[in-house]
């Protein structure tokens, strides 16, 4: 099971309706992006 844990310390178990901000959460969106990037690469090959 996840548990998301915000950063006032919430723990919570759906984040259903939540925004998580950019900069709440810079590591994750790089991540995302890099992902999204690398999608488009192979997407570009074929």
């Amino acid at each position: 099971m996840v548990k998301h844990v915000l950063k006032d310390g919430t723990v919570l178990d759906d984040i259903t309706g939540h925004i998580v901000k950019k900069e709440d959460a810079k590591s994750l969106y790089a991540l995302i992006d890099t992902l999204n990037q690398s999608m488009e690469a192979n997407d570009d090959e074929d």
